[in-house]
């Protein structure tokens, strides 16, 4: 059997009844986790931009766009939802990148439209997870060669297979059609690499890869002359890696469930930069300390992503990804929120000048490295020593931030939570209500009426 068909045929023939419990809650945190994110940035230029394309030339109302209160076309919902999932990048992280922008809004648009049950959707989530974190793994480079050639990480190129693989299961593709649809996407897959300086194009690049994994899905469906075997020519990775693992494909298929070791970022950073704000806030709570008591503040890793020499102005991605940003934000004294960036907090001077107090030890470790230790279901330590202005010095070490499959949210917290960023935007009545359907969603023959819970 080819490897293709090998994860076709999994994937495909995975249903609700065979999925242990925890697997099942575990899709229900995600997607309340999802759609917090992206109704949460529903502010931000970029999340409102997606939304305009969205709806500027009509079309059938098909699916709701989180950020707004209008049905769109399926494809157009995919896209804006996906690009708003990572815009605060507040999403998961897997070991490969942000599967949730391409799963969530694939399997809830196309539920959606057809009308099909909770039950339907939450398989949909899980064999998207199970499969697109197969093939992600199986594409992984060897790291240090591409270190040592100066090559980007093709994050976002291989969560194409994340939507397509939820699209197809929802639209109740067999294991034949499932390949070919896998294999379309293989063929589709796009050359998206993240450099410095990409801004906005960075976060729309989530929306369209799950556009793209969601037209190889409708492709599919629409019997075009099919091709099965789509995973197993290299030629089709040599865009995204220098290697192909191709174990990983078919690894421990209904054994190990990989959806369960998805981090969930409990702060709207890069993943680098949650355990040293969980560090943060930790000294800063148990030693009752205000934002103006803390004087410096060093860090050990020095992650190269997280860890660049302040300047001004920063770009929404940079202050994302900017460590001494976000700890001068959280020192001001706001709560987590799209108010960490909007364009003025971004741009203040008091801001930038408070972030120097931040500085790294130690030599600067890349974040494909890091990388390599998540992939070992662990994290990188964290050690964080602040000083005050009475003198006094405090430090914290920790290495599964909240979130990290080793310190999860519970479905309790994860309402709390998707409470705290919906109801500024949706109303606490109405973000209850959809709170509370998809902690039942195995109860709803149509997922048509969870997501009306959140129209006015």
């Amino acid at each position: 059997m080819s490897h293709t068909l090998g994860i076709a045929k999994f994937v495909a023939n995975l249903r609700y009844r065979d999925i242990p419990e925890t697997v099942l809650e575990r899709a229900k945190i995600i997607t309340l986790h999802t759609i917090a994110a992206s109704v949460a940035s529903s502010n931000v230029k970029t999340s409102r931009s997606a939304a305009n394309l969205a709806t500027s030339e009509g079309g059938k109302a098909e699916a709701l766009l989180w950020c707004g209160d209008l049905r769109v076309p399926v494809s157009d919902a995919v896209f804006a939802n996906g690009a708003a999932s990572d815009v605060l990048d507040w999403e998961d992280c897997t070991w490969t990148g942000h599967a949730s922008a391409g799963a969530i809004p694939a399997a809830l648009a196309f539920a959606e439209r057809l009308g099909l049950s909770g039950q339907r959707y939450l398989a949909a989530v899980v064999a998207a997870y199970e499969g697109y974190q197969r093939i992600a793994m199986a594409l992984q480079p060897d790291v240090d060669a591409l270190l040592k050639d100066n090559r980007p990480w093709g994050l976002v190129s291989w969560q194409i297979f994340a939507s397509a693989i939820a699209a197809g299961h929802v639209l109740g593709f067999g294991p034949e059609k499932m390949a070919a649809c896998l294999s379309a996407a293989a063929y589709a897959t796009p050359n998206f690499r993240t450099e410095e300086g990409d801004g906005d194009l960075y976060h729309l690049a989530h929306g369209l890869c799950a556009r793209l994994g969601t037209d190889s899905a409708s492709l599919t469906d629409s019997g075009f002359e099919y091709f099965y075997n789509g995973l197993d020519d290299p030629r089709y990775w040599r865009q995204v890696s220098n290697k192909v693992d191709w174990d990983w494909f078919t690894k421990d298929l209904g054994q190990r469930w990989l959806i369960e070791e998805t981090l969930l970022k409990r702060w709207p950073a890069n993943v680098w930069a949650q355990a040293p704000l969980d560090a943060l806030d930790f000294l800063v709570r148990d030693n009752d300390l205000s934002g103006r008591d803390v004087t410096a503040i060093t860090v050990t890793p020095q992650v190269e992503i997280i860890s660049a020499d302040p300047k001004a102005p920063l770009t929404l991605m940079e202050a994302e990804y900017s460590f001494r940003y976000l700890a001068a934000v959280y020192l001001a004294g706001h709560e987590p929120s799209d108010a960490w960036f909007t364009e003025d907090k971004i741009a203040d001077d008091t801001i930038r000048r408070r972030s120097e107090i931040v500085t790294f030890l130690g030599p600067k470790v890349s974040a494909l490295k890091m990388f390599e230790i998540f992939w070992q279901e662990t994290f990188p330590e964290v050690t964080l020593t602040l000083q005050t202005s009475q003198g006094a010095s405090f430090t914290h070490s920790l290495r599964h931030p909240k979130g990290h499959p080793r310190n999860p949210y519970s479905l309790a917290e994860e309402k709390d939570h998707a409470f705290r960023l919906i109801a500024p935007f949706k109303g606490p009545d109405r973000t209850q209500s959809f709170i509370e359907a998809v902690a039942h969603l195995e109860d709803f023959d149509d997922l048509r009426t969870i997501t009306q819970k959140l129209l006015p």
